[in-house]
C-alpha cells in the first residue's frame, strides 16, 4: 500500500482523530462546540493580594523615585497595581511593596492616596 492509498483509507482518519491530528465534528447540541473566548487582563494587588481585572485596579508607576499614580494606565516603566481602596494603599506602603514591585527604592509623598475619604 502506497502513502497516497493508506492516506484515502477511511481507516487512516480513525487512527488520526484517535492521535488527537484531527478533531471530528462535535454533534450538535452536545455543548463541545468551540465558543471563542475573551481574553482579560489580570494583575495583582501589592496591597491584599487579590487577583482582578487590570481595569479594576490602580496602577502607580515610579517618577525620579517618586511614586505616582498613572491614571490611563499608559506610563511608561514598570508598574505596581492596588485596589482602589485606601486600606490597600496604605497597606502596599506599610510593607514597601511598592519599592519592591517596581524594583527600586520609591519616596511615597504624604497625601499621595487617591483612595482616602478625608
Amino acid at each position: 500500500m502506497t502513502c497516497r492509498e493508506r492516506a484515502a483509507s477511511p481507516r487512516s482518519d480513525t487512527n488520526r482523530a484517535k492521535s488527537g491530528a484531527i478533531r471530528p465534528p462535535a454533534a450538535a447540541g452536545s455543548g463541545d462546540a468551540i465558543r471563542p473566548t475573551t481574553h482579560v487582563a489580570s494583575r495583582t494587588c501589592v496591597g491584599c493580594g487579590r487577583k482582578a481585572a487590570k481595569h479594576e485596579l490602580a496602577r502607580f508607576v515610579a517618577a525620579d523615585s517618586t511614586l505616582t499614580l498613572d491614571p490611563n494606565g499608559q506610563a511608561p516603566g514598570r508598574g505596581a497595581y492596588t485596589c482602589r481602596r485606601a486600606v490597600c494603599f496604605e497597606r502596599a506602603v506599610d510593607r514597601r511593596a511598592f519599592s519592591r514591585t517596581l524594583r527600586t527604592n520609591v519616596r511615597v509623598p504624604p497625601g499621595l492616596n487617591p483612595f482616602s475619604e478625608g
